[in-house]
């Protein structure tokens, strides 16, 4: 569930529509073979307590004439990151959530493609990652001892902020080598082991 909150409410009642309504207008811009927008769906949208995935965002941002980015709420959040970099005098942790805020909004209006290469859940699957990495002997403990670990704020901070470092990063790339970094990153242990085997062969012609 995302934690930027959508405008998808405030641009239905704007318009005068009820959720039931929209559920038809959207539907009738689905494939033949996609399952149909019910208004639960809607709903379950306009509160976060599901995703929008991108092309139901595109379809949605089409029938309101607005940017994916300010149907999803990335505008908004972008002016507020920016808004605190100015007021806490260019901090790291303010710049990397302003940088994050800025990359999610170019991702939201199709000029990056990083959570598409994958799916839309590749930065969370990856954060999941970044946390094991952080707690000692991940896979030796109980369920009761990893939820102690991740209410430490020390742990999941530090997550975070190495997350913002992999998006800093990113930005410094071009899109080719973004692409293969994450894709390298999606692989299984065994299959990076492979990769690099493969890169250390090729290096050492």
């Amino acid at each position: 569930m995302s934690t930027i909150k959508n405008r998808l409410k405030i641009l239905r009642t704007k318009e005068g529509i009820t959720q039931d309504e929209l559920a038809q207008i959207i539907n009738k811009e689905l494939k033949e073979n996609e399952k149909p927008i019910s208004k639960m769906v809607i709903s379950n949208w306009e509160n976060n307590k599901h995703t929008i995935k991108p092309d139901k965002a595109q379809l949605l941002a089409n029938h309101f004439g607005v940017s994916v980015a300010r149907l999803l709420g990335y505008e908004n959040n972008f002016i507020e990151s920016v808004k605190n970099l100015s007021q806490k005098d260019g901090s790291d942790e303010a710049f990397f959530k302003a940088f994050r805020a800025y990359y999610e909004l170019k991702i939201a209006d199709g000029k990056e493609n990083l959570l598409t290469l994958k799916d839309e859940d590749f930065l969370s699957k990856y954060r999941e990652e970044i946390l094991k990495s952080l707690i000692p002997n991940f896979n030796e403990l109980s369920n009761r001892e990893i939820k102690k670990y991740l209410s430490d704020d020390r742990i999941i901070n530090e997550a975070d902020q190495k997350l913002n470092d992999f998006l800093f990063t990113l930005g410094t790339l071009n899109p080719q080598e973004t692409q293969l970094l994450v894709d390298f990153i999606s692989l299984s242990p065994k299959d990076k082991q492979i990769v690099l085997n493969l890169l250390k062969s090729l290096s050492d012609k």
